[in-house]
């Protein structure tokens, strides 16, 4: 039986001031052997802030990453960036980028019909829904809500 391949997206921690300095340079591209268990670079998409997690949507069409900090471009939140997948390449094109509303986003889920991204923000404590346009891109945030409290460790 022969191996497949599929293509393996890795985000990272970079070096966006005024977050500690991290040693990734984007989002970075492999091309996964499932026979032989390689993984072979195929691509860096650099000059993502801090694209600490990624997640592909069910139609593989499109990548979505969190820009994981405090303030970006100015503004008091961090965001999530759309990008377009390459079918046969792997690569990613830059779509769009919305605020996520809160700070430090650091987890993404996109829901069971495939027409929203939800973020969670972590410092801020809150959680955001962006639509998805039929074209990949991100809508503004359609609903937010603010967490209240806090666990043992105020």
């Amino acid at each position: 039986m022969a191996g497949t391949s599929q293509f393996v997206y890795v985000g990272t921690y970079t070096n966006h001031p005024p977050e500690p300095k991290g040693r990734g340079e984007g989002i970075y591209v492999y091309r996964f052997d499932s026979e032989s268990g390689e993984l072979d670079f195929v691509s860096l998409t650099p000059d993502v802030p801090n694209p600490s997690f990624v997640t592909v949507h069910p139609d593989g069409q499109t990548l979505y990453a969190v820009n994981e900090v405090a303030a970006l471009d100015g503004k008091p939140h961090g965001a999530v960036s759309a990008f377009a997948i390459e079918r046969e390449t792997g690569n990613l094109m830059f779509l769009n980028r919305q605020p996520s509303h809160g700070t430090d986003p650091c987890h993404l889920s996109i829901d069971r019909s495939g027409h929203v991204v939800l973020v969670a923000n972590y410092s801020s404590g809150s959680i955001a829904a962006l639509p998805i346009e039929t074209d990949g891109r991100l809508g503004p945030a359609s609903d937010t809500r603010q967490h209240r409290g806090s666990g043992p460790d105020p």
